[in-house]
């Protein structure tokens, strides 16, 4: 009877311990994650800054393909055109507004030499979008760049087990999970980085594209400067 008495007193103080250990934990798992996350974007600003950065240009390839295959040979003509210009424009906007590092640029139908740091076999562009086989990338410490849209943050950073139901908690630390367009900084794998890297800057959907690329890129390069410089 005292044995019952005592459980029926005391379980309550016992369950709630173990929450408390629970959550303790989990802050615990944050807190390290939010060091490690710290540490992992230094490397990679140094790793920039005295790096290069490749920035990949889209083709459309298989879609102008599929347009001619149509017989739509004027859209495919039409949009082969606007994506030369809005191409273009991107590359004037690094060579006016970007100074944290030397640029490339290269057409997505090399992403697969990028992605296996095998810069020999990837045909660099010159200014004028042209294929160039005298630019070559002397460095092997690069990342990437590109205009798209942010995946959402949902890498796991810890991880913890209740006592109570047995099951896994999963705890995560990083950016809300919303996407947003925009010019993004991206690893030798094309993944997104991750906070606290500004590794974005949201387009100015307002402004023609040829003004809002200048000012992304403008912005992108002082937050590399300021993060570089802290």
């Amino acid at each position: 009877m005292k044995y019952l008495l005592f459980l029926f007193l005391f379980s309550p103080l016992i369950s709630f311990a173990q929450k408390e250990e629970v959550v303790s934990h989990k802050r615990k798992d944050i807190k390290e994650a939010r060091v490690e996350a710290k540490i992992k974007a230094k490397e990679q600003v140094l790793q920039l800054h005295d790096g290069v950065l490749l920035v990949r240009l889209s083709t459309r390839k298989k879609s102008l393909a599929a347009m001619r295959k149509a017989n739509k040979n004027k859209l495919a003509d039409k949009t082969e055109n606007k994506l030369r210009i809005k191409n273009q424009k991107i590359v004037n906007a690094f060579r006016v507004n970007f100074n944290f590092c030397p640029v490339y640029f290269f057409y997505s139908d090399y992403s697969k030499y990028v992605r296996n740091s095998q810069l020999d076999n990837v045909m660099f562009l010159n200014d004028s979008l042209q294929l160039d086989s005298t630019i070559k990338v002397s460095s092997n410490k690069y990342l990437t760049a590109e205009l798209g849209i942010t995946e959402p943050d949902t890498k796991k950073y810890g991880s913890t087990t209740g006592f109570e139901s047995g099951e896994k908690t999963t705890t995560y630390y990083g950016g809300p999970e919303i996407t947003v367009t925009g010019l993004i900084i991206k690893d030798e794998q094309f993944e997104q980085l991750r906070k606290p890297f500004p590794y974005y800057v949201r387009e100015f959907s307002g402004l023609p594209f040829y003004r809002a690329i200048h000012k992304m890129v403008l912005i992108m390069n002082n937050n590399l400067q300021k993060f570089y410089s802290r």
